[in-house]
């Protein structure tokens, strides 16, 4: 899922202090960011995940961090999803620490639409086009807001076909398409990210999901 070019300067650790990746839904730019993190051998310590838009407040918090020395790995890497999504304040504030990144900091922005993201940061960022995937899950599974307008027991019949026919990152990506709503995206871009690739029961992390959704009514 990465284009070859950038997938070489990785390996090589050659890449630019700062990249903007275009392309794809944030479920994917999500697994790209986990590839990009696995390649250049980052610990968990040493990464930071933005998944959603963050206040500015949060955002200075992060770029703070990437003054500091990483402690297991040889950068400090800041993976940024969504930066399209962005208020122009606090875009602005990136701005800043892009204009001189620290020596120890990576930083890799992703945006579905480049354009939508701030000329100044564009300019200032190596710039590559994700692969454009399209899997026959997206159009297969019912909609998230569909399948929670129906009854639990509804929810939770379709739950179990899904579990047997896909994986749980599947099923995510495919809602994660099909939603329009920004809070539905980051819960299961959080969602994602909590199961990662660790082996979990199907059927009841679907359920759990279903339920906890936020604001909704059982």
């Amino acid at each position: 899922m990465l284009p070859q070019a950038f997938q070489i300067l990785l390996k090589r650790r050659v890449m630019s202090q700062t990249t903007l990746l275009s392309g794809q839904t944030p479920a994917n730019q999500l697994m790209v960011a986990r590839n990009i993190a696995s390649i250049l051998k980052i610990a968990p310590v040493d990464t930071l995940l933005v998944l959603s838009p963050p206040k500015i407040a949060d955002l200075r918090s992060i770029l703070e961090r990437l003054q500091f020395k990483p402690y297991q790995s040889e950068y400090v890497l800041a993976l940024l999803i969504s930066v399209d999504q962005w208020s122009s304040e606090t875009a602005t504030a990136l701005l800043k620490i892009l204009e001189e990144p620290p020596p120890q900091a990576r930083l890799v922005l992703f945006a579905q639409d480049e354009e939508s993201v701030l000329p100044t940061i564009r300019s200032r960022a190596s710039r590559f086009r994700l692969p454009v995937t399209f899997t026959s899950q997206e159009q297969s599974l019912s909609p998230l807001e569909t399948l929670l307008s129906k009854p639990l027991s509804y929810q939770m019949m379709q739950t179990a076909k899904y579990a047997e026919e896909y994986s749980i990152p599947e099923i995510l990506n495919s809602w994660l398409v099909q939603t329009s709503s920004r809070s539905l995206q980051v819960y299961l871009l959080t969602s994602l990210t909590e199961v990662g690739t660790h082996p979990v029961n199907k059927r009841l992390f679907l359920d759990s999901l279903l339920v906890n959704v936020p604001g909704r009514r059982v």
